[in-house]
């Protein structure tokens, strides 16, 4: 008796560990893709947080760059921080793929980009070149033209 006691035991546990795992795996398959067409470079994933009047969430590498982005009206233009205090580095503005783009370097060493048009805003702590190489990469593929989802 207690023999099959210990294996309905054993079974059950075995039956709970899958359940658990296939569960994290439809977590993973069901995350939402980047805001607005972003294309991610390899090991990026996206990780969209709950904002409460904008669209918000990460695009990150595991031990790389983290860009946090924030977009929607009351967002306002995250480039102007730098602006404002005349701690930018640099400032360039574009016009591309039907709308305008503005990226900053600040001495902090965060880069902004904004599109002023959708309030996107893309930030992130950046230390190296391949950093601002890598982050130019991700957010110009940000394509303001096409409609996405509900952001908020």
């Amino acid at each position: 008796m207690t023999k099959k006691l210990l294996l309905f035991v054993l079974l059950f546990c075995l039956f709970i560990l899958t359940a658990s795992a296939q569960v994290g795996k439809s977590k993973k398959l069901s995350t939402p893709p980047p805001p607005c067409g972003i294309k991610l470079l390899d090991g990026y994933v996206h990780v969209p947080l709950r904002g409460i009047d904008s669209w918000v969430g990460r695009i990150k590498k595991e031990g790389r760059l983290t860009i946090t982005y924030d977009i929607g009206y009351l967002a306002g233009e995250y480039v102007n921080h730098c602006l404002w205090d005349n701690s930018c580095l640099w400032y360039k503005e574009q016009q591309f793929n039907g709308g305008l783009v503005k990226i900053a370097l600040g001495s902090n060493e965060a880069i902004y980009a904004t599109f002023p048009k959708t309030y996107a805003n893309f930030y992130a702590e950046v230390k190296t070149q391949e950093d601002i190489a890598e982050f130019l990469l991700i957010i110009m593929t940000y394509d303001e033209t096409q409609e996405c989802e509900n952001k908020i």
